[in-house]
């Protein structure tokens, strides 16, 4: 596996007794998720027992809904699963680029900068991160702040020139 490794997710907690997991991956890169597609799992905590450098396994059994449930190869029961949680998902970047078909990775966003819709520069991407129901960017400038990566707060995303339009959050004009 390549080493230009993007986070996808991250897994807390095995699922049933035959060695699954629950994996909570960042919703725009589910779609890049097959079975036989290889993973680099890195350890979250030093409770989890996979090594500080990370292992490679391949997704043998996946199933995409409201949640998704893997198996990986070689974890054949609840006690190897529940040794290596918790952990983070990595997939290739290349493999992400090829499978979305996209023209940027939301890791990308980090350092665009953040205006109104009617042109007033507001700050700049910090981070991102999902808080479980979808996806949020940390904005920080005059006023830091979080929005939802959805379509009512993120109206335009110009990549040529680095720039993400938003609709400004009305309690930053309150005073």
């Amino acid at each position: 596996m390549k080493q230009n490794l993007v986070l996808i997710g991250t897994c807390h907690r095995p699922h049933g007794i035959k060695g699954g997991f629950t994996f909570s991956i960042t919703e725009e890169y589910a779609g890049a998720l097959e079975n036989g597609i290889e993973v680099m799992l890195r350890p979250l905590n030093g409770t989890s027992s996979i090594s500080a450098e990370g292992k490679v396994f391949k997704l043998i059994d996946l199933n995409i809904g409201h949640k998704v449930m893997a198996y990986l190869q070689g974890v054949k029961d609840r006690n190897t699963a529940e040794a290596l949680v918790p952990f983070n998902i990595f997939l290739d970047r290349e493999i992400l680029e090829e499978k979305l078909e996209c023209e940027y990775l939301l890791e990308d966003l980090i350092n665009f900068k953040v205006e109104s819709c009617d042109g007033e520069k507001i700050g700049s991407v910090f981070g991102l991160y999902n808080n479980g129901a979808q996806d949020v960017l940390e904005i920080r400038g005059e006023n830091d702040f979080d929005i939802p990566f959805i379509e009512h707060f993120v109206k335009e995303i110009i990549v040529k020139e680095k720039l993400i339009k938003i609709v400004k959050p009305e309690y930053l004009d309150a005073d």
